[in-house]
């Protein structure tokens, strides 16, 4: 990234957090950065591709201390600690940030910045789900039911950290998590109860959005618009497809009706294919 961009994602930041995402303009930014608004569009196409390049970041620096700890001469039990102090101070540095976007709910319309999001929740699960088996042998069937229980106690005291004036020794609360965990784990020794949940099921909530399948779908809806591939009385309802489909969680009514508006448009026959696929995904 050039000292240019770098400035313009730190100063956007700085205003994204006092005004809101919403209520700042690209000339705001523009001028806070003593630029013209056309030099902006040289770096960013968009306000929303600046708001992606920072969660691209956050995901980077996630991704890069997951695989640090990974590849680490630690124990299992020092991995999770310093995972756990890492996503605590983490929260705690980017505070006004991240309260901003749950506010404005800057993120629902980008299935771009969902993927990511879902992909260091994935990530996080199975690096604790993993630190676990190797931490608790005898209660490797318990694993992922001991690691949705640790995500659901740490992120509980995200949001204290993120809605309330809570401050503790970051190294200290790790440590008091990790300890009930152990409690936890004990717990499940003692009764010897079956796990509620197994390895069949996946901690992968990338495939919740079905990002992949429906970025190239888009795509493909606004290669027809653009090159006008399709008779002109199907456009209102390839519009109102790719509108939907920008959303993070599409109605797969609005879909199954577009769908069925374009079924005698034989040219686009292929595509109906793909998103009568994706329809039973949503189902």
């Amino acid at each position: 990234m050039s000292e240019k961009e770098t400035l313009i994602l730190i100063t956007a930041l700085k205003i994204f957090i006092q005004k809101g995402f919403h209520a700042t303009s690209v000339q705001e930014i523009a001028n806070a950065c003593h630029i013209s608004k056309g030099a902006f569009y040289l770096h960013f196409k968009s306000k929303e591709q600046l708001l992606k390049k920072i969660f691209q970041l956050h995901y980077d620096a996630r991704m890069q201390k997951l695989e640090q700890l990974a590849n680490a001469d630690l124990s299992a039990r020092e991995k999770c600690l310093q995972l756990l102090i890492f996503e605590l101070e983490e929260t705690h540095e980017h505070r006004e940030f991240i309260i901003m976007q749950k506010k404005e709910q800057a993120i629902p319309n980008n299935i771009e910045i969902a993927d990511l999001i879902a992909k260091i929740y994935t990530a996080t699960s199975r690096f604790f789900q993993d630190c676990i088996k190797e931490m608790y042998p005898q209660l490797s069937a318990h694993a992922l039911d001991l690691t949705i229980i640790v995500m659901g106690i740490k992120n509980a005291y995200l949001h204290l950290i993120l809605f309330t004036s809570f401050k503790k020794d970051w190294n200290e609360l790790a440590y008091y998590l990790l300890d009930r965990l152990d409690d936890i784990a004990a717990g499940f020794m003692k009764r010897n109860n079956d796990p509620l949940l197994n390895e069949c099921i996946n901690l992968s909530f990338e495939n919740y959005f079905n990002t992949n399948e429906k970025i190239a779908i888009i795509d493909e809806l606004e290669a027809i618009l653009s090159k006008r591939e399709v008779a002109i009385n199907f456009i209102p309802s390839i519009e109102i497809l790719l509108e939907e489909l920008h959303a993070v969680l599409p109605r797969p009514a609005i879909i199954k009706g577009m769908v069925a508006n374009l079924s005698t448009a034989k040219e686009l026959k292929s595509i109906l294919v793909k998103l009568n696929h994706y329809l039973e995904t949503l189902t």
